[in-house]
């Protein structure tokens, strides 16, 4: 059985994990919906939070960012929709991260407690 963990919700969209299967579903309004590894999140947190979108050569016609979030898979966001959708990942991101701190502390101690 899963054991879902929401790391936001807004009315722009969501990030939730699974720590058991490990995996974690983005969804951001109608154009992005996708299961992402957990091993490939915060990179894709880091790729998206960190690219200059203002005067890139890769807008379409309506003046939309064209975004790649993985090898096969690009949306077109409007500036405002890429600044909330930053801020959606990268508290997702810490949250996500803390998670992490905290499983990982938690599988040392049962790990330690069997020794003892």
């Amino acid at each position: 059985m899963c054991d879902i963990q929401t790391l936001t919700d807004s009315e722009h969209g969501y990030v939730i994990y699974c720590r058991k299967c490990r995996v974690l579903q983005l969804a951001f309004g109608f154009e992005l919906v996708m299961n992402i590894n957990e091993e490939d999140f915060l990179p894709l947190v880091e790729y998206i939070a960190t690219r200059p979108f203002s005067g890139m050569p890769d807008h379409d016609e309506a003046g939309k960012v064209l975004l790649q979030v993985n090898r096969t898979r690009y949306v077109s966001l409007s500036q405002n929709e890429v600044g909330l959708l930053i801020e959606m990942l990268t508290g997702a991101g810490a949250l996500f991260e803390a998670y992490q701190i905290y499983f990982g502390m938690e599988q040392e101690d049962r790990d330690l407690s069997g020794l003892l």
